[in-house]
């Protein structure tokens, strides 16, 4: 019986061959999927012309060593409107069997939220949506998820 390391060793074989998707099924089947989920969002420095909306990302680790989130791809929605999207590589390192958060700030202007003042001063509150993936390696966790954000 091969142990976790050698495993290890040759899945790294695999993928400095350049291997593809089958390498993928072959690190599922060892590495359990974690989990990924929206832990909450905020406003964050908040100006007359703006604010950085800042949302943390939750990664449930069901495994007993570490994982690296080698990089965390995102699209933020605020009103149904495109906000911001982008990519933070080497996000964060989640110990094994335990849960981990990365906050994502995305800086955001007022303008590009709202068509009119008016309608940004009758608003309470927005809808939002937060979508991305987060790659472990040779695993790809995708989430998405949708709520509402106060805006005062």
């Amino acid at each position: 019986m091969k142990s976790r390391a050698s495993v290890l060793i040759s899945l790294l074989v695999f993928a400095a061959a350049g291997c593809s998707s089958s390498c993928s099924s072959v690190a599922e089947s060892i590495v359990q999927k974690p989990k990924v989920a929206l832990s909450g969002i905020a406003l964050k420095d908040v100006t007359s012309n703006g604010a950085t909306v800042v949302f943390g990302v939750e990664v449930d680790n069901p495994n007993s060593f570490a994982l690296v989130l080698d990089a965390l791809r995102y699209d933020l929605e605020i009103g149904g409107k495109a906000i911001g999207s982008g990519r933070i590589p080497e996000a964060a390192r989640v110990a094994g069997n335990a849960k981990g958060i990365v906050d994502v700030p995305v800086p955001v202007k007022f303008a590009d939220l709202f068509s009119s003042i008016s309608e940004l001063m009758s608003k309470t509150t927005s809808d939002y949506r937060v979508r991305g993936e987060a790659q472990f390696g040779l695993i790809t966790v995708p989430f998405d998820e949708k709520g509402e954000i106060k805006l005062r």
